[in-house]
């Protein structure tokens, strides 16, 4: 099996953050991960994670 490139891990992580923007789930094990084991599947939730802050740094934003 060979190493991901730069280029897929990075799409991994996109298809993380797609996913997240589309579900309503804050936990990243909760949506398919299409990457059983290694780095993109590490990638990809962290994709998922980083869309989730994102959406909550901005509701954050506006209470104050």
């Amino acid at each position: 099996m060979s190493e991901d490139t730069a280029f897929e891990l990075s799409r991994a992580y996109a298809a993380g953050w797609n996913a997240a923007k589309k579900n309503l789930s804050d936990d990243p094990e909760a949506a398919r991960n299409p990457h059983p084991t290694g780095e993109a599947h590490q990638r990809w939730a962290d994709g998922y994670s980083g869309a989730l802050e994102s959406r909550n740094a901005g509701k954050m934003s506006r209470k104050g």
